[in-house]
Order: structure tokens, then C-alpha cells, then sequence
């Protein structure tokens, strides 16, 4: 089902939603504007966040295919010690780092062909996860002894893995960022680690209105928070889109562009896709032709966002253009206005989750405006989700 909702002006109509852990009988009604896209109901039970379960059936982001070699290395994903490497014929693998024996991290042991020998008492395991030698015991051949071998999926240049029921993890389920691949393309790409819970993050991505404050000067312009945006929702994913006609681009986009000081019609749209992935899609038109006479211009910015635990998260970004192709002067620029650009995301979620954890005071509530429409939804979607995790066999 699809749902469509467009506001002409975002300070007409929707006044704030009140949302809290527990709503008293005297809580203002939930205004129309929001009604009309499902959010009305916005209690613990209903919407996601930082305390809400990691959702496992997923797709998640491991690594960039470069962190993976023919070294032993570690990451922690949904609360889960990951152990991974490459085969002698390129394969990932990703295995629980966490002997059977006595739970010494295999990251500290070493490879033996492809097998993974653990640094205490050298019980030594296959790709697969299965033990095939225990030197204590050499006369013995270890029967239903091993380790849980994770499900990937290597998709350059991500390697993904999924820590839910390996039966679920259909590999036609993992998002599409085949710009990355395209030579039509060039990307510019980064890794932070945020200590704030995903679901924050993934708010942060579908409320665009704070590039003109956090990002001013760089990816946001004061026209943009004001714009008027529309939502489409269908399934477990949310759009949100808007339309600046006749706007000068930010710093961002306007000199990799060549369109400094140029009017364009610029279009932007962000998209939650699954718990692990968002994607945004900025187009520019320049009616005027500037550059021999090109009009379109188009950039992906896409997002993986991994939980390490409850309440940190992995981030892995890439920004493709088919604009300034190959041109590494603006890949180096473009990535450094991201990096500026994600690291006060991050401070700004830090400080929030700060804020969270630490100040505990009965009966505060936070209100939301009709430009969070779109997150509101999306923090439902991932609350049913979690909810339907909970009610099936428990992840490994």
C-alpha cells in the first residue's frame, strides 16, 4: 500500500506531537496532518527507539571489501564478536570470534591455510566453522564441535553479513548501490564510529530540515529547511522528497559541479530502505546549459548503517556523481565536506544520547513538528519489525 502525504508549507496545519513513554488521558489529540500517514499512536509500544531491540534479519554492512585480507581481523555487529578474513581463493568469511573451548578471541590466533588456529589451545576450525583438530587430543576426531559461520555476501566494495536466522538470509535482499560500480561514476567514501544508537542516526538521515542549521555553509541552505517536501511510504520503506527551484547549490556540490554562482532547480529525496541501509538522491538542472550545454547532474549518497551495539553504531558512507568523473581533486573534495559535514552529525547525536542516558527526569517529553513525518513512520516501521523478531525463534 502506498501512502502519499504533502505538505505546501511546513508550519501550516500539524501542530506538535506530543510523544512519551506513557500517554496520560489529558494528551493533546494527535493533529490531523500527522494522523493521515499512521503515526498516531506513539508509545513504547508503537515506535522505535535507542532502547528498542537490534533487529538481526537484516543485511548489514561488515566491512569495506579492502579491510578484508589474508589477516584475522574483528568488528563487533548486533552485539556480536565478528571474526573475518579471506580464503586463499578470495572468499570472506565471517565466523563467531569466540573459541568453542574457552572463548579465546580466534582474532588472536592465526591462519593455517584457511583454517583459523586459536592462540590458546590451538583447536583449529575450516571456513565453515567446523573443529577439525585438537592438539590435545590428537588421536580424536571432533565431532559436533565448531563455531557459527555468518552468512555474506560480497557485493564490492561492501562485504555484508547478516546475524539473524541464516535460513532468512535471501541474498537478492541486499540493497542496490550498483553506482559504486558503474564507471559512469565516481565515489568519494568514509567510515565513522558513532556512540549514539542507529535509529537516531536513521532520524537524522530523513530530517533534512537541519542542513541549514548544523550544516549551514557546507550541505544545507536556509531555502532548504523551508521548503515544501512530500512522503511516500509503501512496505518498510520511506521517502521523503523536496524541490528548490531556482537555488544556488551549497559547497558540497557547487564547485565539483563547475556550477558556482549558478541557478538550478535542485530535487533531493532520502529513502530508508531496511534498518541497515538509506539512500539519498540529489538531481540539479541548470536550464541555462553552463557547462556546454549540460542540464542534469546527478548525485547518490548512500549510507550503511551497521549497530555495533545498542547503542553505538558503524557508519559507512559513499557519495557517487556522474558529474567530474575520475577527477580526484573533486573526489578529495567532496570527501572532506562530507567528512565536516557527518562529523557534526555525530557530535550532534553524541550530545543528544548523552542527554538521553543521563538526564532521567519522570514525565519529560520530546515533541515532534510535521517535518518529521517521514522519521516518525520510519521509527514505526523498525518498532514492528523489532516486534516481529521478538514474537520468532531467537537469533543466533
Amino acid at each position: 500500500m502506498l501512502t502519499q502525504v504533502s505538505d505546501s508549507k511546513q508550519g501550516e496545519g500539524a501542530g506538535p506531537v506530543q510523544e512519551r513513554a506513557e500517554r496520560s488521558a489529558a494528551a493533546p489529540a494527535m493533529p490531523e496532518g500527522l494522523r493521515d500517514i499512521g503515526i498516531n499512536r506513539v508509545g513504547p509500544k508503537h515506535i522505535a527507539d535507542r532502547d528498542t531491540p537490534l533487529i538481526r534479519d537484516c543485511w548489514y554492512v561488515l566491512a569495506w571489501s579492502r579491510e578484508v585480507g589474508r589477516e584475522l581481523k574483528r568488528r563487533f555487529v548486533l552485539e556480536r564478536d565478528v571474526l573475518f578474513y579471506r580464503t586463499r581463493d578470495g572468499e570472506a568469511v565471517a565466523l563467531q570470534n569466540r573459541c568453542a573451548h574457552r572463548s579465546f578471541p580466534l582474532h588472536q590466533g592465526w591462519l593455517d591455510g584457511d583454517h583459523v588456529v586459536c592462540g590458546y589451545h590451538g583447536l583449529t576450525y575450516t571456513p565453515g566453522g567446523d573443529c577439525v583438530r585438537i592438539p590435545s587430543d590428537p588421536n580424536t576426531r571432533p565431532r559436533r564441535i565448531g563455531i557459527h559461520r555468518f552468512p555474506v555476501k560480497e557485493v564490492p566494495p561492501f562485504v555484508w553479513i547478516w546475524t539473524g536466522d541464516p535460513e532468512a538470509a535471501d541474498e537478492s535482499l541486499v540493497p542496490d548501490h550498483h553506482w559504486l560500480n558503474d564507471p559512469g561514476w565516481s565515489f568519494s567514501s568514509g567510515t565513522k564510529h558513532v556512540g549514539a544508537n542507529y535509529v537516531a542516526l536513521h532520524e537524522n538521515l530523513l530530517d533534512l530540515t537541519h542542513f541549514s542549521f548544523l550544516h549551514a555553509g557546507n550541505v544545507g541552505t536556509l531555502d532548504y529547511a523551508e521548503a515544501p517536501f512530500t512522503i511516500e511510504a509503501e512496505g518498510d520503506r520511506v521517502n521523503i522528497k523536496r524541490t528548490l527551484p531556482s537555488q544556488a547549490l551549497p559547497a558540497l556540490y557547487d564547485r565539483p559541479a563547475n556550477l558556482v554562482g549558478v541557478r538550478v532547480d535542485r530535487t533531493s529525496d532520502s529513502d530508508f530502505v531496511t534498518p541497515g541501509w538509506h539512500a539519498a538522491h540529489a538531481s540539479f538542472h541548470d536550464p541555462a546549459g553552463t557547462n556546454g550545454g549540460r542540464t542534469r547532474y546527478r548525485a547518490e549518497i548512500l549510507h550503511a548503517l551497521t549497530p555495533e551495539t545498542q547503542y553505538t553504531t558503524h557508519y559507512f558512507w559513499a557519495l557517487a556523481r556522474d558529474f567530474a568523473q575520475g577527477d580526484e581533486g573533486a573526489t578529495s573534495y567532496i570527501a572532506e565536506a562530507i567528512e565536516t559535514a557527518f562529523e557534526e552529525d555525530k557530535d550532534a547525536l553524541e550530545w543528544i544520547d548523552h542527554i538521553q542516558r543521563t538526564e532521567r527526569r519522570s514525565g519529560y517529553h520530546e515533541v515532534s513538528v510535521p517535518a518529521d513525518k517521514a522519521s516518525l513512520r520510519m521509527r514505526r516501521i523498525l518498532q514492528r519489525m523489532a516486534d516481529r523478531e521478538a514474537s520468532a525463534v531467537p537469533a543466533v
